[in-house]
């Protein structure tokens, strides 16, 4: 949940731990609440599955291994890290999610839900991308109007669309493109095992546990780089 404190540990978890706390939720509110439901525990629960797909499709692309966490302020929604070695051994991205519910069957009123999160004042993130989830069986159909439809410049500086695949009515995978800057397409099946392969965790970081899940947590000596890569993203810098 959003607005703990500021000296309160940082979590981040695990795709494998997305996944699980999401059929939990699942459970416990059924599939149409929890994808169309106003509630904050659906809210943060459709961030979190959106995340999972994207973790896996950028453990595809790049390699890397990338973690979960939700940021204290009210925006963005959610932002995802990556550890690597070399002098700067941190990436922070910031994402923010607009979902397109199953109900909606109108290419203009998908548009128009889309467009309505370029029009927020956000305050400005130099590393702030956007993610719009298409819950719906036009998906397909409508990623070719979003292409020319969605801002060629914005605030966002990535545009991801995510759409779930399935066979048979079960959920095999999804398909995660880039629509800006360029396009680029990747196919996720979440059956495949080398996505939840997690490579060695570095010295600055431990894992923890929390209740019946574990999270990775920054060692005391490394929360201040941090912060300080944090505030630069924030300012701009």
């Amino acid at each position: 949940m959003k607005g703990s404190k500021f000296n309160d540990p940082i979590y981040f978890l695990s795709s494998t731990r997305l996944l699980k706390a999401f059929e939990e939720v699942l459970k416990k509110l059924g599939p149409k609440k929890l994808m169309e439901g106003s509630g904050e525990e659906a809210k943060e629960t459709r961030e979190s599955f959106a995340a999972y797909f994207l973790m896996l499709a950028f453990k595809k692309h790049t390699g890397k291994d990338f973690w979960f966490s939700r940021p204290r302020e009210k925006f963005p929604d959610f932002e995802l890290m990556s550890i690597q070695g070399g002098p700067q051994p941190l990436t922070l991205d910031y994402f923010e999610l607009v979902t397109v519910p199953e109900r909606c069957m109108s290419d203009r009123e998908m548009i128009e839900i889309v467009l309505e999160k370029f029009r927020k004042g956000y305050a400005p993130l130099s590393r702030v991308n956007l993610v719009i989830f298409l819950n719906s069986k036009h998906s397909q159909e409508w990623l070719s109007i979003l292409r020319n439809k969605i801002p060629e410049k914005s605030i966002f500086n990535y545009v991801w669309t995510i759409r779930l695949l399935t066979k048979d009515e079960e959920l095999w995978g999804a398909e995660v493109n880039s629509l800006r800057p360029e396009f680029n397409s990747i196919l996720v099946n979440i059956s495949d095992q080398s996505l939840y392969q997690m490579n060695e965790l570095p010295s600055f970081v431990e894992e923890i546990a929390i209740g019946k899940q574990k999270a990775v947590v920054f060692k005391q000596e490394f929360i201040n780089e941090y912060r300080k890569l944090a505030l630069r993203l924030r300012l701009g810098k």
